[in-house]
């Protein structure tokens, strides 16, 4: 049971994505990726056990109950490479069915190295599964492990949860084109994709009554204040929540309550925010089921399985490589690049600006009605509550963020 990590990532790409995304024209951002430092991913996990987040729930319940059916139809020898691995809690039931038939090699690729420990404490224990985490960006960690298989070796791609929902709909593509460029035939893609629900129900997961999102959404100025010497006074921001009926996604920003002037030294920037000005931090895109196999022929790819959550409408679908790609000149594996992908980060450049898009905006809007978990969601939800004020004292920790408070 080999465990062990490459290393990457340094403070210049942050200092310069973070000057690059906050002095674009126009809406101001910055990059989700930057969202999972050691805190956020603390955090986010424990996003993933309250009740009003459905969607880590219907991932784990579609593997648990399929993992076989979908191990049973990949080709042997396979490797495992997940992109965006997290702790790695819901891998486990594919690792667990691949390795009832054959050693297995898992490579979680992620930027998050607090995850990819925690990813390693959690599969590094199954039998017949060795555990070799990359600390890359997704294609470039990608390229890596495909480039060192061996000649027989078929790779299977994990891209679970929704974080294909991360990237606007054209970038997303771009990507799995990207990605099948890097794979060879028979070689495969496990895609997650969060589908279209109620509004009500999407903009409750992404802004809880607790305030867990809008503590993860601020610590993303905290980590900026703790890494890179800010001065973001983080109880001037609210954290807001926005369903886009034209791009069918929710929209997580960050709200300035009054003018303030930021400085980011590490960045060599400083910059005005107005009262009410916002900076979006992520987009969550939802998508048709029918939608996955069409998009699917688009990018290379040919949906062979679909398996659909119903309580949380969720799908898992299972994307073959052809024996050929669409273009005949298009090379079996791509060369290492030399710079960082292009398409890494979760938002690419937008043509629609906030004025054109603001009256298709539904903000959020903490419900009084409180959603009426099970018996076990509620358990777990107060089992989160020491996890999230031992959280909540690491943030207190860092530069302004003692200050952190609920919007």
């Amino acid at each position: 049971m080999l465990t062990s990590f490459l290393p990457v990532r340094h403070v210049s790409e942050f200092a310069a994505d973070v000057r690059q995304s906050l002095t674009k024209p126009g809406q101001r951002e910055l990059p989700s990726k930057y969202l999972y430092d050691e805190v956020g991913s603390a955090l986010f996990e424990t996003i993933c056990v309250l009740p009003e987040y459905g969607l880590t729930r219907a991932d784990a319940r579609l593997m648990e109950k399929h993992a076989g059916e979908i191990v049973r139809r990949l080709p042997s020898p396979i490797k495992v490479a997940e992109l965006g691995s997290g702790s790695g809690k819901k891998t486990r039931w594919i690792l667990e069915a691949l390795s009832q038939r054959q050693r297995t090699y898992y490579y979680p690729i992620e930027i998050s190295p607090s995850a990819l420990a925690a990813c390693a404490k959690e599969l590094g224990q199954i039998d017949l599964v060795s555990v070799v985490g990359h600390e890359q960006p997704y294609l470039e960690g990608l390229r890596t492990v495909a480039e060192g298989r061996g000649e027989q070796d078929h790779l299977l791609v994990l891209f679970l949860g929704s974080t294909i929902g991360n990237f606007d709909r054209h970038a997303g593509e771009e990507f799995l084109k990207e990605t099948r460029e890097i794979l060879q035939p028979g070689d495969a893609l496990l895609l997650g994709t969060d589908l279209e629900k109620s509004v009500e129900l999407q903009i409750l997961a992404y802004d809880d009554p607790a305030g867990v999102t809008a503590a993860f959404n601020l610590n993303l100025l905290a980590r900026i204040n703790r890494e890179l010497g800010a001065d973001f006074d983080l109880c001037c921001f609210r954290h807001e929540a926005r369903w886009n009926n034209v791009e069918r996604r929710i929209e997580m920003h960050l709200r300035s309550t009054r003018r303030q002037t930021v400085h980011v030294p590490v960045a060599s920037l400083r910059f005005m925010l107005n009262e009410d000005e916002t900076i979006w931090t992520e987009s969550s895109h939802k998508y048709k089921a029918e939608e996955i196999p069409q998009m699917a022929e688009r990018t290379g790819f040919r949906c062979d399985g679909q398996w659909i959550d119903r309580q949380w409408p969720f799908a898992q679908n299972l994307l073959r490589c052809p024996r050929a790609l669409p273009s005949a000149d298009t090379p079996k594996r791509k060369p290492p690049a030399k710079a960082a992908d292009k398409s890494e980060s979760s938002k690419a450049l937008r043509s629609d600006s906030s004025t054109s898009t603001s009256r298709f905006l539904a903000s959020s809007v903490r419900p009084v009605r409180a959603c009426q978990p099970a018996a076990k969601s509620q358990k777990a939800s107060m089992r989160q509550t020491s996890r999230v004020a031992q959280v909540f004292c690491v943030l207190s920790a860092g530069r302004q963020t003692a200050r952190i408070c609920e919007p």
